[in-house]
């Protein structure tokens, strides 16, 4: 009986010291966390209490038809208006970028200061987190409306993926799996203090698994995306060729198709002259769908020359939280749409 009970004895002493080490440690990840929190020096980011959206402190305005503008779009067209419509997602829409630091505004500024007799009117109609095949149908929406002169696509990435960046079966298939265990956790976290450790248990538990070969990290499923026999770079084909229908339909000029270069990392930069492996997942993502849009009768372009020039030593992106361009890049986008319209439209575009 003296046995059992030094057995029982020693099995919840050791119990208890792995709860207090996990404490411990837990205490201690929750403090680095807390202290190393880059957001508390960031500007606000999401929606206010008075319900008031900002991204990284620039408070969005959206014009009389719902896009992110300042000013409101007349319509019918007034005459002597050259009107530019520009589609795209989150990099086209600016976050993190002030309005008039986005590159189609920027490109507003360089064609009044190039053609002063002319009014020129840039239309973004971008909004967060669209595939193409979205563009697409906002296209189908207004074009008739709003009555372009010239169409542009600011191409990302994920363009072709109409599902999340990241998404891939096998994650979705893990997170229905473990959804009622990763809350357990969650709460567990919660109700002892740990805020941070809290909100990081989804991501965590991705990031070990990818580790661990049990799901593909994004870049891997992203790569099926642009295997051109599968459904979803089929559909982003279509979805090109009939922006490009719906362009000529309305006797315009041919659609431009511009490539936004992106980084590979919110903290380091990324050398465009040695790409790393996700770089190089980039580039090839990024040739083969400018080669597909040239195919199709777009004009074309891309910054990657540029950026391997010009920009190897400080990091692409807005903040440290946040992988969109910045407005550095963002001006290179500009100055290549204006060279690429210029060059290729000068016979439309008023003096």
């Amino acid at each position: 009986m003296s046995l059992f009970k030094n057995t029982l004895v020693n099995i919840s002493i050791s119990i208890l010291s792995v709860l207090l080490i996990t404490l411990f440690v837990g205490l201690i990840i929750e403090s680095y966390l807390h202290f190393n929190d880059p957001s508390k020096t960031l500007p606000f980011n999401g929606r206010n209490q008075a319900g008031e959206y900002y991204t990284w402190g620039h408070k969005i305005k959206n014009n009389n038809f719902g896009f992110r503008d300042d000013l409101d779009i007349v319509t019918p067209k007034p005459k002597g208006i050259f009107k530019i419509i520009v589609l795209g997602d989150s990099l086209t829409w600016g976050a993190g970028l002030a309005t008039e630091e986005r590159y189609t505004n920027l490109l507003s500024r360089h064609l009044k200061e190039e053609f002063e007799e002319s009014v020129f009117e840039v239309l973004n109609l971008a909004y967060s987190g669209a595939p193409l095949i979205a563009y697409r149908n906002r296209l189908v929406k207004y074009v008739d409306i709003l009555d372009p002169d010239l169409i542009i696509v600011g191409f990302c990435l994920n363009d072709p993926q109409p599902r999340r960046q990241e998404y891939s079966i096998e994650r979705e298939q893990f997170l229905n799996e473990n959804v009622a265990l990763l809350a357990k956790i969650k709460t567990l976290f919660h109700s002892l203090g740990f805020t941070y450790l809290s909100n990081r248990v989804k991501k965590s538990a991705i990031t070990i698994s990818q580790n661990l070969g049990l799901i593909p990290h994004w870049t891997e499923a992203m790569d099926r995306v642009y295997n051109k026999e599968s459904q979803e770079w089929q559909q982003f084909l279509i979805a090109l060729q009939e922006i490009k229908d719906i362009s000529d339909s309305h006797k315009l000029p041919d659609p431009v198709f511009l490539v936004l270069n992106s980084g590979t990392s919110t903290d380091r930069p990324t050398d465009y002259n040695n790409p790393d492996g996700t770089l190089l997942y980039f580039l090839r993502w990024f040739h083969q769908a400018e080669d597909t849009a040239k195919k199709l009768g777009y004009v074309t372009g891309n910054v990657e020359n540029r950026l391997a020039r010009e920009y190897t030593e400080k990091s692409m992106a807005i903040n440290i939280l946040d992988g969109h361009p910045n407005t550095n890049v963002n001006e290179f986008y500009a100055e290549k749409l204006y060279s690429l319209i210029k060059n290729h439209h000068a016979t439309v575009l008023p003096r």
